[in-house]
């Protein structure tokens, strides 16, 4: 029978919060729980407690650790005082530990572009799939994100429409935004009025 592992990595659908910092200081910090507390966490918290989940301000535990294999790092894990526990993941790396930012940017910029994506394996590594996954996973992570937490959304709005090619068809994004920030966005069916609402 297999030894059961004491760090397991989350699931899916797990918190999770996202920090900003380079590598060769998540590398100094990660084994070392207090300079991680009093080295990252507590600055940014001090910085940008919008950051972080309701509830910080109270206190935290840290609960462990796993080491994330797709990047070879150690993704440490805290504990709120009402018992959610959240991962705590840098910055430069993706969702899913798909790849490292600085990685990836070149060929995500050349999507931009049209670029085709067998061009940018060709140019930045990996394959095709990998480079069409990765632009198509954008879209699943809410555009409000985690960095919104405290602000009231504005009252006073502005909604405009984008166009864009899906699969070669024309279509509308709808987009709603209020005090600098993207609130949503949505494929419309068409630019009518209705349409443009709906979504």
């Amino acid at each position: 029978m297999a030894k059961k592992s004491a760090t397991k990595r989350p699931q899916n659908g797990k918190r999770t919060i996202i920090l900003p910092i380079t590598q060769e200081q998540y590398d100094k910090i990660i084994n070392d729980p207090k300079a991680f507390r009093e080295e990252w966490l507590a600055p940014n918290y001090a910085n940008h407690p919008e950051l972080f989940p309701a509830g910080f301000e109270k206190g935290y535990e840290m609960k462990g650790h796993y080491h994330a294999k797709r990047q070879g790092i150690v993704i440490r894990r805290i504990a709120l005082r009402n018992g959610t526990k959240y991962q705590v993941r840098p910055s430069f790396v993706l969702p899913m530990m798909v790849g490292r930012i600085d990685e990836v940017e070149g060929g995500l910029l050349m999507r931009k572009f049209g670029v085709p994506y067998w061009a940018i394996a060709r140019a930045f590594g990996r394959n095709a799939t990998f480079w069409y996954r990765l632009e198509t996973s954008i879209g699943r992570n809410s555009i409000v994100g985690t960095t919104v937490k405290t602000e009231d959304i504005p009252i006073h709005l502005v909604a405009d429409e984008h166009h864009e090619k899906l699969n070669g068809e024309k279509v509308y994004i709808a987009t709603t935004v209020g005090a600098g920030c993207i609130l949503g966005a949505e494929v419309s069916a068409s630019a009518s009025g209705d349409d443009l609402q709906k979504a």
